[in-house]
């Protein structure tokens, strides 16, 4: 189209000015678009031979490692993104209005770019603004210089295939063309070409018949094992119910086993099905049994976090609950000691009571004379029985006095007491006022 245009040249000159000048402008717009048409076109002509080279083993090998870690290399664009733009607009507005490379977001933008691919500039920045200069370039020159950088190689070095490259297999990609034509050659042989021939050569890879032969090795020494031949080695093995006592947990574990197996088997035998409708074996693997696993391992996965999420909630379920019976049979316990006091209270108050009325009931029944001789140890009409009873009545509250003494503070003080306290020895004033009394 831009070549058609450009023949009308001639025809145009013969015109006005201003037909000259627009068609210029469209001959130019047009020469653009041919250019970039032309560029993405031979960008595809060097693309497209890189299909023909996918085969190689390692060129393989790059593409696995690319796929393979895929998923780390969005997330790592996406942080760079996000670090990036936060960046160039901190770069905008610092330095922009004094410094060319960041007068705008597009500049600001490349200018921050370069920095990934080593190109600073920081005496532009630092004549521009000198504080933010150094706030600016230094952290950012560490974190996706250095930093991001490192990230990048790291996750290709985290994936990279270092297996040595397979061999090359001639045989199975002629097999699609002249398996059925030259049916005397076993297209499953496979041979490694050895790049030093004066190496020691190695043991190529099993062949599929060398692979069923084994398989099928293994499956009779099974059903040897089974039948009970003493010459196999898993005619060693004894019952389950020889070797432990069979309870009701054991039989449910025993029996969920049989029904795993029972899926596993189902499972395999619905693919050897389906494995013998494919006539490409790898078509076969990629499409059926890689999605199969890839599936059986996201519901896996799944399962273990629902299990894992269940496990963390019942485990702080139940250190709140632990934590919560704790502190209520901390406050029972503290209103039990409440209560224990008070009632020693009331009973160290009741027995101050009784002494009281012993006493007034004394007094009532023997004359002041037995009373004083009783209290100086000479001999009175008092009775045996009701001196004992009395001590003995008078050593239990001195008792239980001290013991509430120790719970509830300092024994009162008990104002009609002060006859009790006349034969003990301890000198009151008030005490001898009231003894001089009785005797005047």
């Amino acid at each position: 189209l831009w070549l058609v245009k450009e023949g009308d040249l001639q025809q145009k000159l013969q015109g006005d000015y201003r037909g000259i000048v627009d068609f210029t402008s469209e001959l130019i717009t047009t020469e653009k678009d041919y250019n970039r048409i032309s560029a993405a076109n031979l960008l595809l002509l060097f693309v497209r031979p890189l299909r023909f080279i996918r085969e190689d083993p390692r060129m393989q090998r790059l593409n696995q490692t690319l796929h393979d870690a895929k998923q780390d290399i969005f997330w790592f664009i996406v942080v760079l993104g996000i670090v990036l733009f936060a960046c160039t607009l901190l770069a905008n507005v610092s330095f922009g209005p004094f410094f060319l490379p960041c007068i705008d977001i597009a500049a600001s933008f490349l200018f921050c770019f370069s920095f990934i691919l080593g190109e600073f500039d920081f005496w532009g920045l630092y004549g521009a603004n000198p504080v933010m200069a150094v706030i600016f370039f230094f952290p950012y020159l560490i974190l996706v210089y250095c930093v991001f950088t490192n990230i990048f190689f790291a996750i290709l070095d985290r994936f990279f295939v270092s297996a040595d490259p397979p061999p090359m297999k001639l045989k199975r990609k002629l097999k699609p063309l002249l398996s059925k034509i030259c049916r005397c050659i076993d297209w499953d042989d496979d041979f490694v070409m050895e790049e030093d021939p004066k190496g020691a050569k190695k043991e190529g890879p099993q062949s599929r018949a060398d692979r069923v032969a084994v398989t099928a090795k293994i499956i009779h020494d099974i059903r040897k094992g089974i039948d009970g031949d003493s010459g196999s080695r898993l005619a060693q093995s004894k019952p389950l119910s020889e070797v432990c006592d069979m309870d009701e947990k054991l039989l449910n574990v025993v029996k969920w086993s049989k029904e795993e197996a029972s899926s596993i088997v189902s499972e395999f035998q619905s693919l050897l099905v389906k494995k013998q409708r494919h006539k490409n074996e790898d078509v076969f693997l990629k499409q059926v049994v890689m999605k199969k696993v890839d599936d059986d391992e996201t519901n896996t996965r799944k399962e273990m976090e629902e299990a894992h999420r269940q496990m963390r909630y019942a485990a702080e379920v139940h250190e709140v609950m632990a934590l919560r019976d704790q502190q209520t049979l901390a406050k029972y316990i503290w209103l039990l000691e409440q209560k224990i006091q008070k009632k020693m209270t009331d009973k160290h108050a009741l027995m101050m009571e009784v002494q009281h009325l012993q006493d007034e009931m004394d007094r009532m029944r023997f004359t002041k004379e037995d009373l004083r001789n009783h209290a100086n140890g000479v001999g009175s009409d008092i009775p045996q029985e009701e001196i004992e009873g009395s001590a003995s009545e008078e050593e239990h509250a001195e008792t239980m006095s001290e013991v509430v003494t120790t719970h509830a503070g300092p024994k009162p003080i008990d104002p009609n007491s002060a006859m009790d306290s006349a034969g003990t020895g301890r000198s009151d004033p008030a005490t001898a006022d009231m003894l001089k009394a009785l005797h005047g």
